[in-house]
C-alpha cells in the first residue's frame, strides 16, 4: 500500500503501516493499537522510536482515527485506488 507525503504522519512510528485505531504519545508520535499494546504488556515506560521520549501514557483520537479512515491509498500490487477504509477490504487478486 502506498500512502501520500502527508499520509506518512499517520504511520505507526513502530511498524511503519498505517495506525488505525491510533494511539498517540505524550510526545506527539502515532503508533496502531496493536504496537502499543505489545509494548504496554511488554514492560511499562517503553520509548519512543522517532524521539527516544520515554512514553508515560497513550490516549485515543477519534479525530485522528476519521482522518486515517478517509485517506487515499492505492495498492502497490493491482491498480486499487481509493480510501483507507474501503483498503481494508481490499483483496488484491495478484
Amino acid at each position: 500500500m502506498v500512502v501520500d507525503k502527508l499520509g506518512e504522519f499517520y504511520l505507526c512510528k513502530k511498524c511503519k503501516k498505517i495506525a488505525f485505531a491510533a494511539v498517540s504519545a505524550q510526545c506527539g508520535h502515532l503508533f496502531c493499537s496493536t504496537c502499543a499494546e505489545e509494548s504496554d504488556n511488554k514492560h511499562k515506560g517503553s520509548i519512543c522510536p522517532a524521539c527516544n521520549q520515554k512514553i508515560k501514557h497513550l490516549t485515543f483520537s477519534i479525530h485522528e482515527r476519521d482522518i486515517i479512515r478517509r485517506m487515499d491509498v492505492k495498492c502497490s500490487a493491482c491498480n486499487f485506488n481509493g480510501k483507507y477504509f474501503e483498503f481494508l477490504d481490499h483483496i488484491c487478486k495478484k
